[in-house]
């Protein structure tokens, strides 16, 4: 996490602004971050394969993948890096930011549905991932062998499935200057749909910057702007030189969620707030 936050002069966080001026060194900033991500999803993916794994284990192989990485650059000089977020593993109904303490862990079983996440900075530059996966059967986008894994998934997983990466893909498309956050909204509403799912209410996508994980322009699918429980979302259009976080999640059930039985372990700071 972002550590002496305060103490760092040259560290300047606007929280009441969008975008940022992307030289090449920002930019390679970024782009490692994301690079690190995407490596950090593939070695809990193959930590799931291993007989008797366990979701913190899972959660430790992306963390120390992560922390081996960031070791590798910036080392000369005051620069921030860590994680942006620490490793959650959240398996079947549980919808996200779920990682166990080692007390309190559950082994993997075969047809887990495991929805894997992310996040990385370096220098405050964030980047977060996430991939969805079913236990014991091979991933063609992430695995690099399917050794032990059985077959195509079938059936209502394959649906949902289906209806999140066809709406990433829609996103990253449809998600450039000039578009109003409605249209964005109204994709995520049409793909669900044909899939005969539903956006999980609550579910927010936001811009991001330097320091600054969730900014002020926000959007989900078209139940979570109707929630009563959820903050107002006010309609905006996308600007040249915005950054996103895209956060899809989509239910073959009702699409609302509940609170569940396990205690919370991830905390996110408030940067308007002085602790």
């Amino acid at each position: 996490m972002l550590r002496n936050l305060e103490s760092r002069e040259d560290i300047l966080v606007d929280l009441a602004s969008d975008g940022e001026q992307f030289t090449p060194e920002v930019i390679e900033k970024y782009r490692l971050a994301g690079t690190i991500c995407n490596g950090a999803i593939r070695s809990v993916v193959q930590k799931a394969k291993e007989p008797g794994a366990t979701l913190s284990q899972l959660c430790l192989a992306g963390d120390l993948y992560i922390e081996s990485e960031l070791a590798k650059v910036f080392n000369q000089g005051q620069v921030e890096k860590g994680p942006a977020f620490p490793t959650c593993v959240s398996p079947n109904e549980c919808c996200e930011n779920f990682s166990p303490l080692p007390t309190e862990d559950t082994k993997v079983a075969d047809g887990d549905m495991l929805k894997i996440s992310v996040g990385v900075q370096v220098d405050g530059y964030m980047a977060y991932a996430g991939h969805t996966i079913v236990a014991g059967h091979a991933d063609s986008d992430m695995d690099t062998s399917s050794e032990g894994a059985t077959g195509a998934i079938a059936g209502r997983k394959a649906d949902v499935l289906a209806a999140v990466r066809d709406a990433a893909v829609v996103l990253a498309t449809v998600l450039r200057p000039g578009v109003k956050s409605a249209t964005l909204s109204r994709a995520l509403d049409v793909i669900a749909a044909e899939y005969d799912c539903r956006g999980l209410k609550g579910t927010i996508s936001s811009s991001m910057k330097r320091f600054v994980p969730s900014g002020r322009k926000q959007f989900g699918c078209g139940a979570t702007h109707k929630d009563p429980e959820t903050p107002p979302l006010k309609d905006f259009e996308v600007v040249d030189g915005e950054v996103y976080d895209i956060n899809i999640q989509m239910s073959t059930g009702t699409g609302d969620a509940s609170i569940g039985d396990a205690r919370t372990t991830v905390f996110r700071r408030n940067l308007a707030q002085s602790y």
